[in-house]
């Protein structure tokens, strides 16, 4: 009967635990009719809690199976029945007693607990003797009283206590059973769900994504992790990918995030636009134009009144450099003017070149508006000499400015020569290896200082201002990218030339009214391209300012390549590509420029700096932002520029109205905020190229440092500006210095 039992209740179990199964399954088809692949995790947690549930329900029944205790009310009852015949004389009693054991001993319903000891009222009938008594564990010993505590009937359950250990025992085994059962089926559900897929996905790494695994950190122990390393690869792919779109454009991720932005105001929108409207155009360089002009093909109308003007320079320099030859001479030093020009220009160039203040030059308080264009010139050789491009050096300029002083009267002529004469006669003065004559350099630099138009912003002073910065840029990172001697002559080449003949207007304007430039250079890069053209010009034309005529073929070709590439990421079309390939190359680099931080410190150079195409593009990437420093300069230089570009941006505005053009972002006077311009400037144009260029190159760490300081003191003139806005009323001025404030 009470195996029976146990059935009927396991049986209903089992109905109702299937019942809720069908419809957990059926919920779960409702809410996802299809399993796609991307929910891995999803069908392994739907198996596990197939098999979780199974393992539940098969426990259960066993555990009702094997410890079902069914209530014994058998002996109880017994002690009922006999609490009214307390007072009995035990003759009377004897024959239900008699039969009260016989029903036990038959075994029937005692479940495995013998009557041993029965007491009514006075008189008690004890068989343990004859049953052999009664074991030492208390738990053997089972007393059942009526409720008058007049009749109690003491059992031996030291068969029963036998039987539920035995099912305990045999439970326990078939847990342990059960539970390696579940583990083999749970390990081949990972086995065929997770870890074989896994498996191919990293051996699908291993081969096809190399640079990508390469990047992860080196000191992790992958093949021990592959489950951290494939979502380490996995989320810097990913990294990687949202940096291109689907026409394969780069960057505009970057532009798109800012122009989502809430907090974006809709002028800084349209700026933002602005200065990406031609992304879709292709970034050529001019390649073609400069080789046919190299080549000497017949120039374009234009390029020949370029190359006039060109000549007129070198013309007006050698009939200053003869005055300042006539009005030196001393009038009795007939050696003097036996001498001539030539070297009293090599004087002249000797001493502005000693006249230069080195530590200066390495600091970022450079400010070009404290020095004469010629003073500049000379602050543009000795960086060259600095960075040992050139066949002396500054020391060795200053041995012959002494030693001439002892020669003969000071300014003498033929005392300078005797001295340049005997220092360029010992051993060891020339460098050897030296890529540029110091003199061709210097009527190289002073031309190009002339070809640089009278605009308030790109004029000669921001040429030497990013030379500055470039030459910065190169003495800080050389080392860390084991640049070559080429690299930074080409790179230092194109700062002083990335604005040549530059006519203070932007590349959409030139566009927008189909301007000369615009259509000779087809709408791509047009100032870029126009800047490349001038420099290739001056040098073919002039041989006397060609500073490449010293390397050889090959190294031209190098050389023209960098150059056209560096000044053509200048224009700013290309700049939210440039910020995200940074962040690219970073990804894919990470443990290497890691890596490579240690290999500095012993001489070496990181393996991320090795391929040629990744140097062309780093290259580009610090002459742009040497290009854009003026934010990462002492705000006592920096509001300088500000007010250059805006003058020069408001001369585009006015220009624009005068034409009927629409006035571009940023250049109209009237609602245009210094403070805010350079706000914005700080925060979408030049903190995010900085901030990831010092994870390449931490030494450029301090102009990052110095950038936030800008950006803070911006942000305080703006609240002043707000304060004295008379056009805003209370609320707009509160709502604006409580944006600003936390900024």
């Amino acid at each position: 009967m009470t195996r029976l039992l146990r059935v009927v209740k396991i049986t209903r179990a089992l109905r109702l635990g299937a019942a809720l199964l069908r419809w957990w399954r059926g919920a779960a088809a409702d809410d996802q009719p299809q399993k796609l692949p991307t929910n891995m995790g999803k069908k392994l947690a739907e198996m596990n809690t197939l098999q979780v549930a199974l393992l539940n329900m098969i426990t259960v029944t066993m555990v009702i199976l094997l410890q079902y205790e069914p209530p014994y009310e058998v002996p109880e009852a017994f002690v009922s029945s006999f609490e009214p015949l307390v007072g009995w004389p035990s003759v009377e009693l004897q024959p239900l007693v008699d039969n009260l054991f016989s029903f036990f001993d038959a075994d029937r319903v005692t479940a495995g607990r013998t009557p041993v000891i029965l007491t009514v009222g006075q008189h008690t009938w004890d068989r343990s003797v004859q049953l052999g008594g009664f074991t030492g564990r208390s738990t053997d010993r089972l007393t059942v009283f009526s409720a008058n505590q007049q009749v109690s009937l003491v059992l031996n359950a030291q068969k029963h206590n036998h039987e539920v250990a035995y099912l305990n025992i045999l439970l326990a085994l078939f847990v342990v059973f059960e539970l390696g059962v579940f583990i083999a089926v749970l390990n081949n559900t990972a086995l065929t769900m997770l870890v074989k897929p896994l498996e191919r996905i990293v051996d699908l790494l291993r081969t096809n994504a190399k640079r990508v695994l390469s990047a992860l950190e080196v000191q992790q122990d992958w093949d021990h992790n592959e489950i951290k390393m494939i979502e380490a690869a996995v989320v810097k792919m990913v990294r990687i990918v949202q940096h291109v779109d689907s026409s394969g454009g780069q960057g505009l991720h970057l532009l798109q995030g800012y122009l989502d932005d809430v907090k974006t105001d809709n002028l800084t929108r349209e700026w933002l636009s602005h200065i990406a409207a031609d992304t879709d155009l292709p970034a050529e360089g001019p390649e073609a134009m400069s080789d046919r002009r190299t080549t000497g093909e017949v120039p374009t109308p234009h390029e020949m009144q370029h190359l006039r003007t060109l000549k007129a320079i070198t013309s007006v320099r050698d009939r200053e450099q003869a005055q300042v030859a006539a009005s030196t001479a001393h009038p009795d030093a007939k050696t003097d003017a036996m001498a001539g020009p030539a070297a009293l220009h090599s004087m002249r160039i000797r001493r502005l070149i000693h006249e230069v203040d080195g530590g200066i030059l390495d600091s970022w308080d450079f400010d070009v508006f404290f020095f004469t264009p010629e003073q500049l010139v000379a602050h543009v050789c000795v960086m060259f000499m600095r960075l040992g491009l050139t066949a002396t050096d500054v020391a060795t300029f200053s041995k012959v400015t002494t030693l001439a002083a002892t020669l003969g009267q000071e300014g003498s002529i033929a005392a300078f020569a005797a001295a340049l004469e005997h220092v360029e006669s010992q051993p060891g003065y020339a460098n050897e290896h030296s890529l540029v004559n110091i003199e061709v350099l210097w009527n190289f630099v002073e031309a190009v200082s002339k070809v640089y138009q009278h605009v308030p912003y790109h004029n000669l002073f921001h040429c030497m201002d990013v030379t500055h910065a470039t030459y910065r840029f190169l003495m800080l990172t050389r080392e860390r990218m084991h640049m070559t001697r080429l690299e930074q002559l080409s790179v230092l080449l194109a700062a002083v030339s990335h604005d040549m003949d530059h006519p203070g207007l932007t590349n959409a304007f030139l566009i927008n009214s189909r301007h000369e430039l615009a259509r000779t250079y087809n709408d791509s890069s047009v100032l870029e391209n126009r800047h490349i053209a001038s420099l290739y010009s001056l040098v073919v034309t002039n041989p006397d300012l060609d500073v490449f005529r010293d390397i050889d073929k090959q190294m031209w070709k190098d050389a023209r390549k960098l150059v056209i590439n560096c000044i053509i990421h200048t224009d700013m079309m290309h700049h939210f590509p440039m910020v995200s390939k940074v962040e690219v190359f970073f990804e894919l680099h990470q443990a290497a420029l890691r890596a490579g931080s240690s290999a500095c410190e012993a001489g070496g150079m990181a393996s991320a700096f090795a391929a040629p195409e990744d140097r062309l593009f780093l290259l580009a990437v610090l002459l742009h932002c040497a290009d854009i420093s003026n934010a990462v300069k002492p705000i006592s230089i920096s509001e300088k520029w500000a007010d250059r570009v805006l003058e020069e941006f408001f001369a585009q505005g006015d220009r624009e109205k005068a034409a009927g053009l629409p006035v571009s972002p940023m250049m109209d006077r009237k609602t245009t905020s210094r403070s805010m311009s350079q706000i914005n400037f700080i925060e979408f144009i030049v903190a995010p190229l900085f901030a990831q260029v010092v994870k390449i190159f931490p030494e450029l760490k301090v102009t990052v440092h110095t950038l936030w300081d800008n950006r803070r003191t911006w942000n305080e003139r703006y609240l002043q500006e707000v304060a004295a806005d008379t056009s805003k009323s209370a609320p707009e001025k509160e709502a604006e210095r409580a944006e600003f404030s936390g900024a």
